[in-house]
């Protein structure tokens, strides 16, 4: 009687244990499965160091860009440089650089790995594009959405998205912003001519020919 006494009293455990083990492979087998949850890694990644830019290679306006994908008035301001580009290939070349303000912006790092993995396939704006399209709606399962309606490699994207040299990209990117004195975004710099906010077309058009001015 004591035995199964025994018995009795460690079939409890015994179940419990099973079903830990059980749910433990349940929740590895569903994160490995799921999307943007790969461990990350340290490949090289050849031209670490490209800029994604707009316009013309020796174009005699700069205009350098510091923004964040999760910031209302970058959403604007990229609504504006598209119409910079349109209207002004040959004389600009629009450069960007992040800017993450990941404390009030949480999904602001995330987004712009999306937008540096798309960039190695040749997609930068065009991820650039969509996260802004759908900013107000942003969640980090999007991004290998996007990914996938822009056609990328998506092991390829997956990789790229969790690799730290793209992630100490964005943030010396950041930090080059501070140790420029940046404190919000967007942050334009015109030739040197800093401006900040979502400025409307006509003020970067007064600068540009100011600049362009200069040049003749």
């Amino acid at each position: 009687r004591h035995l199964m006494n025994t018995i009795k009293n460690f079939i409890p455990a015994v179940i419990f244990v099973v079903v830990v083990i059980i749910l433990g492979i349940a929740m590895f087998m569903l994160s490995e499965s799921s999307p943007g949850t790969k461990a990350k890694n340290s490949d090289p990644i050849e031209n670490i160091d490209k800029v994604w830019y707009l316009g013309a290679d020796n174009a005699p306006v700069l205009i350098d860009v510091y923004s964040d994908f999760q910031c209302p008035f970058c959403a604007e301001a990229a609504r504006t440089i598209d119409e910079i580009h349109r209207n002004y290939q040959t004389e600009t070349r629009i450069v960007y650089h992040h800017f993450p303000l990941i404390a009030s912006h949480p999904l602001s790092l995330d987004a712009a790995k999306a937008a540096e993995a798309a960039g190695y396939q040749n997609k930068f704006w065009n991820m650039h594009d969509l996260i802004f399209y759908y900013q107000k709606t942003l969640a980090k399962d999007n991004f290998r959405e996007f990914a996938q309606q822009l056609d990328l490699d998506l092991d390829l994207f997956d990789k790229y998205v969790n690799n730290t040299y793209i992630e100490k990209k964005i943030l010396d990117q950041r930090t080059a912003g501070d140790a420029l004195g940046i404190t919000s975004t967007p942050t334009f710099f015109i030739n040197g001519r800093k401006l900040t906010g979502a400025q409307p077309f006509s003020v970067f058009e007064k600068i540009i020919k100011e600049e362009l001015s200069k040049k003749v």
